[in-house]
């Protein structure tokens, strides 16, 4: 039986104008915003022309019904607890959107970033997996509406993308990785392993950027 043959970025459609070329190693640059309201980028420019080194990443992810958070991670610094990531982003799509629309707009947010570091250096997906609260309001409420069906959709989609690329896919419930925490202290934990994240917090980090940032430094061993 012959070895399913591994998929270029060419085979990934890039839809967005700023990541429709893959970034070759060696000559990283600063990426563009993908919601110029939520979007928290870091500067590659420190990396460029280094020695032409091969670069990998690691992507956390944080899946919502009408918003999902990302947290892009260099792996040769993913052993250093102080490394943040190189994006920090949430895709929310318009309120006006049905569900089905809005998985699209998530995912084509996605592709775009991922396809602009080159898919085929993806290594690893760290994505939280939706759980059932039954024993709550919420947890009832949640599964009553839909919603929990709409979260597992958008948790598939993601760990489908990592699979055609090839990458390795890890899952985590909330209760794994953050078990009851309010979201603020949460927050604070994070800030405690990542004080270099603080601008980007000051910028506008939504909960489901919190949450993917998390999802990584649980993956890490840290949170």
């Amino acid at each position: 039986m012959k070895k399913k043959p591994r998929r270029s970025e060419k085979q990934y459609s890039c839809s967005r104008t700023a990541f429709k070329e893959p970034v070759k190693a060696g000559r990283f640059r600063a990426l563009r915003e993908v919601n110029a309201d939520k979007s928290l980028f870091r500067d590659l420019a420190r990396m460029g022309g280094v020695g032409g080194k091969e670069y990998r990443f690691r992507a956390s992810f944080d899946p919502g019904v009408r918003g999902t958070g990302m947290a892009l991670w260099e792996e040769s610094e993913w052993s250093n607890p102080k490394d943040l990531p190189i994006v920090v982003t949430s895709f929310d799509p318009p309120s006006s959107m049905k569900w089905h629309e809005a998985m699209y707009y998530v995912m084509d947010g996605i592709n775009s970033v991922l396809c602009g570091y080159g898919t085929s250096r993806m290594t690893r997906l760290y994505i939280e997996l939706p759980q059932f609260f039954g024993a709550s309001a919420k947890g009832e409420a949640s599964a009553a509406s839909g919603d929990l069906i709409k979260l597992t959709s958008m948790a598939g989609m993601i760990m489908s993308w990592g699979w055609h690329a090839d990458c390795k896919v890890k899952t985590y419930t909330p209760n794994e990785w953050k078990g009851q925490l309010p979201k603020q202290v949460c927050h604070n934990r994070i800030l405690d392993i990542l004080p270099g994240l603080e601008p980007m917090a000051m910028g506008g980090m939504t909960s489901h950027g919190w949450d993917a940032v998390g999802v990584g430094l649980y993956a890490k061993g840290l949170f």
